[in-house]
């Protein structure tokens, strides 16, 4: 069995990002059977799930994962954030001098084919994510636990995949979430090029439900690198400046 993803690349194409899944650039650690590899994104803005994370301004991340032959992994990915800004952002606050300026994610999973059973072309992936906003008032409840799991599929020409991503308290103490997604990935140019499509259907107890979707592509170069172009948007009606559509330009490189 190999590892096929891990949350990172899960959740950079639900971000509408370029994402690397390590197959070519992670180091192996000796004769352990782990290995390791990260990445890098400097972005034009962070979207998650339809809505800005930076007030529309850009954003630096990155990623590191460590994972096993046998398809486990732990890994951590990061980004820049800023709730304070704008009022009427459904993580605003009052004072602009508290509240988060990073977000770092802690998670860990199975991911791997299913090519003992003959069908290598079907993966999984399945894990636990935490969401943590360092520097936040504890009153916010802005950290929250958050279960996942995707199945892909890869027929050469595209690959499709359909995931979930569940939780029982969201960010700011909303309740009970549910987040549906389904992509479409095409690669051209042996594979140097991908055509992309995303959407998803977020339901939240304590706010309005939606939709929200990306349509882009990613050029590969200089073999670690990737640059995307993205058109991300939702089906909000009176949504605020944070949840409008948009163009995503972003610059990503893996280690």
């Amino acid at each position: 069995m190999t590892r096929k993803a891990t949350y990172s690349a899960i959740a950079a194409a639900s971000l509408g990002l370029a994402a690397f899944t390590g197959s070519a650039t992670a180091a192996e650690l000796g004769d352990t059977g782990f290995s390791v590899n990260g990445s890098v994104t400097l972005t034009s803005d962070y979207v998650f799930r339809g809505f800005s994370q930076t007030d529309e301004d850009p954003a630096l991340q990155g990623s590191f994962d460590l994972s096993h032959e046998t398809g486990f992994y732990v890994g951590t990915w990061g980004s820049s954030v800023d709730f304070n800004e704008d009022p009427d952002s459904i993580a605003a606050i009052d004072d602009a001098d508290e509240g988060a300026h990073l977000e770092i994610d802690y998670y860990g999973g199975f991911a791997t084919d299913l090519g003992a059973m003959g069908m290598e072309a079907l993966s999984v992936d399945t894990g636990i994510a935490y969401f943590t906003y360092p520097g936040a008032e504890d009153d916010l409840d802005y950290d929250y636990l958050e279960y996942y799991g995707t199945a892909s599929y890869d027929f050469g020409v595209a690959s499709v995949s359909a995931g979930f991503d569940l939780t029982d308290e969201f960010f700011g103490d909303a309740g009970n979430a549910e987040h549906f997604r389904a992509g479409v990935a095409v690669p051209l140019l042996n594979d140097r090029v991908t055509l992309s499509a995303n959407i998803g259907d977020q339901s939240i107890d304590e706010a309005e439900d939606y939709v929200h979707y990306n349509l882009g592509a990613s050029v590969s170069f200089a073999e670690n690198y990737s640059l995307s172009a993205k058109f991300v948007d939702t089906d909000i009606d009176d949504s605020s400046d944070i949840a409008d559509s948009r163009g995503v330009v972003s610059l990503s490189g893996a280690f």
